[in-house]
């Protein structure tokens, strides 16, 4: 009799389990929600407008110690995000490296034989792996000129000034937003790729 009553109670039981479970079957519902979002970028462009214009070759010619060069390298921020920006200048006489300075460090020395430039010494900053850093964010389309002139130095002798003297700026810039609140705590990879 126990078995009877225990299989009648677990038969009602089931039958209504599933009646519940087939109502709720009933009561369903689902959305989807898509966000779509689009990435900013950081791209720069290097020019030097005032030297390419007077100067379509890329060359000088004439230059006497003592003299001072137009050079004008400018970055301008063509991508979308704000970056940090730094520049390495490589100065080679003949293929030697040439020692360079800024010009409030050297330009009253007689004895200066460094190339220098006119590089605001106070918003940049040099650092031993050779780079300058500029110690503010560049916002997207602002503009930077590194430096307007370079001046060759006057201590240079004929022996020196015969060989060929070449100036390489290279710019680099770095995602600025959610890196660092100030330049010193930017973190750049020790590789910077080119933009696509």
């Amino acid at each position: 009799m126990k078995k009877k009553l225990t299989l009648i109670v677990t038969c009602v039981a089931l039958v209504a389990a599933i009646a519940v479970g087939g109502t709720l079957a009933w009561f369903t519902d689902s959305k989807d929600v898509t966000n779509t979002v689009t990435f900013g970028n950081v791209k720069i462009d290097l020019t030097e407008p005032q030297f390419s214009q007077n100067n379509p070759s890329n060359t000088i010619s004439n230059v006497a110690p003592g003299q001072t060069i137009t050079k004008d390298p400018t970055i301008k921020n063509t991508g979308n995000n704000p970056c940090w920006i730094r520049v390495k200048i490589d100065a080679t006489l003949d293929g030697k490296p040439v020692d360079l300075a800024f010009k409030n460090d050297v330009a009253n020395d007689p004895n200066n034989d460094k190339v220098y430039t006119d590089m605001e010494k106070g918003n940049w900053e040099k650092r031993a792996d050779g780079y300058f850093y500029w110690k503010s964010r560049l916002d997207s389309n602002g503009e930077l000129k590194v430096f307007n002139e370079a001046t060759i130095p006057g201590k240079w002798d004929n022996d020196t000034a015969k060989g060929e003297l070449k100036i390489t700026v290279k710019a680099e810039a770095l995602q600025a937003t959610n890196n660092g609140n100030a330049y010193q705590e930017a973190k750049w990879p020790e590789t910077v790729k080119p933009a696509s």
